[in-house]
Formats: C-alpha cells, structure tokens, sequence
C-alpha cells in the first residue's frame, strides 16, 4: 500500500522520478521509480554508485542506505527509522545550545571531508558538463566519487549509526570537496531563520570557503540544477516564463497609459497625470456623451479593478 507519494517532475526527463512510501505487512519502504525510459540509466546508477559509496563511507563510520533492484525502473530502499541530523541540531539550537549545535555539525562536515578528499581535483568534460566552465583553483581536493547531497537532512542517526539516505546526486568525476562542504553549510543555515544562530559566514571562513568561492560555487549550484531541469521550467519560473511582466503603477512615467474616448469613431485621448498607490486620476473634458472608453498601456500589463467617473462640469 502507498501512503506516500512524491513526483519529481520538475525535472527533464532523465532524471524525472516517482518515490513512493509503502507500507507492507506493517513494514515501510521506500520506491524510487524513472517516470520515463530515459530514466533508466539514472535508476541503474544509483544501484552502481551505491556500492563504491558504500566503502567509501566506512571511512567515517557511516552506512550507506542501500537499493536493490525491483525492476528495470525500479529501486527499493529500507525505510530507515531515526532522526535526522538537522532536527537534532535543530532541538540544540531550540535549547539555547548554540556551541554544542555548531560543534555537531562540524564533526559531521568533518566526517564528509575525510570521505571525499583523497584525491586531487581535475576539471573533466563530465563536471563542465553539469557544473559549467568554472575556474577552480588547482590545490583543491576531490574525492574518487562525490555525493554533493550529502546534507544534514539526509543523514539519519539511529542505533545503529549514521546512514547516508538518498544518494542520488552522486557523481563519479572529480568535484572539489569544499564546493560539497559549501552545499552542507549553506542548505543547512539557509532553511531555517533559527539556524542562523550557528553563523553562515563563520562556519564557511572555518572551512576556508571565501567570498570567492562563494560566489563560484553560487554559479556551479546554478548550472547544476539547470543540469536537471533541461527545458523544464517549474511552476515558480513559469510566469516570468510566459509573461511580459508587470510594472507597478506607482513608479510608472508619463505618456506611458492613454485612455482613449470614443464617440461615433471620434477618438479623444489624454495621457496619465496621477498615480497614488495603483490609482490613477486623469482629468478630462468632454462635449458630448462618449460611448467607449479604451485603455492602453505602451509598457506594461495591468487590470482594472474599479472605475470611477465623476460627473460634474470638468471631471
């Protein structure tokens, strides 16, 4: 039975997946599932990268949440009960413990570290690929494979141990350890107000992330998720998307709205005058009854939501 049900669509189509909670003989587990044959390759990846993950985690003494295979575009995980590392940190800050919520989450970045730094970065067509042509600097570290989703949320602590769960951004090139520190830091700090108490800036100066790598990394965040998408644009993006996009009335200028008179094909026009909060006021004169008004905006989209004429000698 399916007591849960996510569709990552919002994704191009190698990479779109269905994850599903289902309960059977009163035990969870977790489906992951390609929406379309070209997600086969994804799905069989994650049963591959797995395996060297696995080992490369014993290192910092966590466990890899493991697939098996259900079919050919299928994976099964365990449903791993514990709580997250965020919403321990999270009970911390809640306590006033600050030191001891920053300190947990440093040993855990210092854990992934050690996992994802044995080896030396190169730039490979590969990263440019889902990273861009960024410029990395040459003494960065790397690991033999990279999880850069390797994040608080997804570790889960239980007795017995750590477990890393969705391992899907997991990617077997070269990528600079601090750029997969910088994802830790910045999605932990960034989600929540309270966790702001642990000091975005400080934890990154502690792991020699600078203003400049800040913003390098901003753009690799950037052309990775476009990486995803492809064509796709989400609901968020979908009204700048289609849309010439709007203009506030408050700020808009002069000769840019015209209000058209119309009486027996005559046509009278005046330009805008006033505009107080989204109202326009314009002040017009007309000799004889006029028997449509038409609005027109040289720059902008707008509705109107009331009209109001006062009928008096000059209006």
């Amino acid at each position: 039975m399916i007591v849960y049900s996510k569709h990552s669509n919002e994704r191009c189509k190698e990479f779109a997946i269905r994850t599903d909670i289902l309960l059977e003989e009163g035990v969870y587990k977790i489906r992951k599932c390609a929406l379309y044959e070209e997600g086969i390759t994804h799905i069989n990846d994650l049963l591959e990268k797995s395996k060297v993950l696995s080992e490369e985690y014993s290192k910092a003494n966590f466990l890899c949440n493991m697939p098996k295979r259900i079919d050919d575009r299928t994976v099964e995980f365990e449903f791993i009960k514990g709580k997250s590392l965020d919403e321990i940190i999270d009970v911390l800050l809640a306590k006033g413990n600050v030191d001891e919520a920053r300190e947990k989450l440093y040993r855990f970045i210092d854990k992934v570290i050690s996992i994802f730094s044995n080896t030396k970065f190169s730039k490979t067509p590969e990263f440019t690929k889902v990273f861009g042509d960024v410029e990395i600097e040459n003494e960065e570290t790397s690991g033999i494979i990279s999880n850069i989703d390797i994040l608080c949320q997804n570790a889960i602590i239980s007795d017995e141990g750590t477990t890393i769960i969705d391992n899907e951004w997991t990617f077997n090139f070269p990528i600079p350890t601090s750029f997969i520190v910088y994802r830790i830091i910045h999605y932990f700090v960034m989600t929540k107000e309270k966790r702001n108490e642990i000091g975005l800036y400080k934890a990154y100066e502690k792991y020699g992330i600078t203003e400049e790598k800040i913003a390098l990394y901003e753009n690799m965040e950037y052309n990775f998720q476009n990486y995803i998408k492809g064509n796709i644009k989400s609901l968020g993006e979908l009204f700048a998307y289609i849309t010439p996009g709007t203009k506030s009335l408050d700020n808009i200028g002069k000769d840019i709205i015209e209000v058209g008179f119309y009486d027996n094909d005559k046509l009278i026009t005046k330009t805008l005058t006033e505009c107080n909060n989204g109202s326009i006021g314009m002040p017009f004169k007309l000799e004889k009854a006029c028997n449509k008004i038409v609005f027109k905006c040289k720059n902008s989209i707008f509705n109107i939501v009331a009209l109001n004429i006062n009928n008096s000698n000059e209006i």
